[in-house]
């Protein structure tokens, strides 16, 4: 570009004054924007580079004069854009030519840079206009000090003002002295280094700083840039506006990490089952994804809520349980039809449910929850083995005490009432101090996959398929009386079993593989002398003794599942299903057909013993002996 272009591009007279050509590409550039203008943008940035080449090369020269003791050898317009590489000729009067003077070397003109040259002391007097000029940009950078220091002792009061931060940032940069582009640039970076060390106070002020000096992701540069830390803040703001916009899947786990914990907070743990997981799932993708969103949560919070899993809380099936007294008044309410309850006495019903609920949740709250999280906590490395393993000749005794009453003649509710009691005690005790079984060997087996609040339910039931079959047929040979008080120590047993057969299982885990091969013979003999029993026994004063031991056995037989694999239990269930039609056409030819559902579906249910005994002594035989050479035929010489 020519000089006389660069001075039409400034809009100025030709000048070497640096300050007057700064001034005027600051006035140029607030009509050329490079997104709306990019070739005009370029053409201004060339000609503002130039000149201020021009006014450092006419400074060179006049300083090289200086040096050399002579006038400053002013060039003309044409010397500086077309100076010849040789130098002219002259003649002497009579024709000759005289010799050429040797040509006075020219400093080499400074490399052009975007970048304005140091500034060195000036030679001359600065003239009036440059001495005014001068004072008022002290003065425009003297206010620009004391608005920047204002602007951060704003960020850092307490009570914080956003709307005083957020007003005086827009006032420093509308400030006259941001036109200097040298402290434009040195402003711009302490903006954001403001910012970024007073968050969250300085959130509310990040996009405005973003929108006025226009920062942008550069994905060809991956070097960090002056606003990659604000646009980065800005991104966070935009994952935490997500989280806690009004019917967002996490709103309320959001919002419980952002305020302090309080009674409301507890008492939503302790009712609410889903909201520990779904804070649990967003403190996680924040410390992993989002560690910038950690200074917008409360620290109180986050340290409670860390903590949350090892407070005591309600659980799904307790609340459930709570609500049985309301619903079976509903269902009681409207079983009645036309007959109308007294507004009075519906109350009452109403108000008596309300409080069995209560009383409910407040009793398995302190009579379980409490009591369990204690034991993990301190009283489980010093518990005796009784207490350890108390629950469970608890469990098997309230079957057996509801064999005695119906052999006695005790009958429904006088029955029901001891069995209840000691089955709520087993299964108190073991919800206390048992282990659950996590195991889910036997969904696998039945080639079924449960996960989520359903897996504990779905492995019971998978487990307990064959005793609730067998269970499910008995009223055929008992009477409905007798089956009651059984049913309800059954219940009872197997829920105590199932909530501390984990401890028991890994008990029996923990057993050498030799020295477990000598506890089947015993177990197996016992066993199939239960089944000869059940199959060969037909006084009817002894069914209901048959009928407990047939359940004890099958509830006590998933103890032998510790050491099963996946294929043996598999196909355990593949010999158990049809083994089931081989016996109901082959033992009524030995018993009589009325005591089918006793004696054959006994039978089928206690050969899962023996099928589990046989692949758990298979495989403790090669943990024993892993060496040894199975002997075949064809393998003997």
């Amino acid at each position: 570009m020519s000089r006389p272009g660069v001075w039409d591009v400034l809009q100025i007279e030709a000048t070497d004054d640096p300050t007057a050509i700064r001034r005027a590409y600051a006035r140029r550039l607030k009509v050329t924007q490079p997104e709306d203008d990019p070739k005009g943008f370029q053409a201004l940035r060339e000609a503002y580079d130039q000149a201020l080449w021009y006014a450092e090369h006419r400074r060179r020269q006049a300083l090289f004069a200086a040096e050399e003791g002579g006038d400053e050898d002013e060039d003309s317009e044409e010397d500086f854009e077309f100076a010849g590489d040789s130098p002219p000729v002259a003649f002497r009067p009579d024709g000759a030519p005289h010799a050429p003077q040797p040509r006075r070397e020219r400093p080499e003109p400074l490399i052009r840079s975007p970048a304005p040259a140091p500034v060195e002391p000036e030679v001359k007097a600065r003239s009036l206009e440059e001495e005014l000029l001068a004072r008022e940009l002290e003065r425009e950078s003297q206010a620009l000090r004391e608005a920047a220091e204002t602007l951060e002792r704003l960020l850092q009061a307490q009570p914080f003002d956003e709307t005083a931060a957020v007003r005086q940032l827009s006032r420093v940069l509308n400030m006259p002295a941001l036109q200097n582009l040298d402290l434009a640039a040195g402003v711009e970076g302490w903006i954001e280094n403001v910012l970024l060390s007073n968050l969250p106070n300085a959130d509310a002020l990040i996009p405005l700083a973003i929108k006025h000096f226009n920062w942008r992701r550069d994905a060809d540069n991956p070097r960090c840039q002056i606003g990659d830390g604000a646009l980065a803040r800005d991104e966070d703001l935009t994952k935490l506006r997500d989280l806690l916009r009004k019917g967002a899947r996490y709103q309320n786990a959001a919002r419980a990490l952002m305020s302090r914990p309080t009674r409301l907070i507890t008492l939503r743990w302790i009712l609410w089952p889903g909201l520990a997981k779904d804070v649990a799932e967003v403190l996680k993708a924040i410390r992993t994804e989002r560690p910038g969103l950690m200074q917008n949560l409360d620290a109180e919070s986050v340290a409670w809520w860390d903590g949350a899993p090892d407070r005591p809380r309600l659980g799904t099936g307790a609340i459930l349980l709570a609500l049985v007294p309301p619903v079976g008044l509903w269902l009681w309410l409207a079983s009645l039809g036309e007959q109308a309850v007294p507004p009075q006495i519906a109350l009452l019903l109403l108000a008596g449910t309300l409080v069995c609920s209560v009383a409910i949740g407040l009793g398995i709250f302190h009579g379980v929850i409490r009591p369990r999280s204690r034991w993990l906590a301190s009283w489980q490395a010093t518990a005796p083995p009784w207490i350890r393993w108390g629950w469970a000749p608890l469990a098997l005794t309230a079957p057996l005490v509801a064999a005695a009453l119906v052999s006695l003649g005790v009958r429904e509710w006088a029955a029901m009432v001891p069995v209840a009691v000691l089955g709520l005690a087993a299964v108190v005790w073991a919800k206390i101090v048992g282990e659950r079984d996590t195991s889910a060997a036997s969904a696998r087996a039945m080639n079924l996959a449960l996960e989520g609040p359903g897996e504990q339910l779905g492995r019971l039931i998978l487990r307990n398929v064959y005793l609730a079959t067998f269970w499910a047929f008995l009223p055929i040979a008992i009477p409905l009386d007798q089956w009651l008080p059984l049913t309800l120590g059954a219940v009872a047993a197997l829920l105590a079993f199932t909530d501390g057969l984990g401890g028991l299982k890994a008990r029996i885990s923990a057993i050498a593989p030799a020295r477990r091969l000598r506890l089947y013979p015993p177990i197996a003999i016992g066993v199939i002398a239960a089944m000869i029993l059940v199959a060969g026994f037909g006084s009817t004063s002894a069914q209901a003794w048959l009928a407990v031991l047939v359940a004890l056995l099958a509830i006590v037989e998933p103890v032998a599942d510790a050491v099963l694999t996946e294929d043996g239990m598999r196909h355990r269930a593949g010999i158990m299903i049809p083994l089931l039609g081989v016996l109901w056409m082959f033992l009524p030819m030995l018993t009589l057909w009325l005591d089918g559902a006793l004696r054959i579906n006994g039978v089928w249910l206690l050969s899962g013993w023996l099928i589990a005994l046989g692949y758990a002594a298979a495989r403790d035989r090669k943990l024993a002996h892993p060496g040894r050479v199975k002997i075949r035929f064809g393998n003997i010489p």
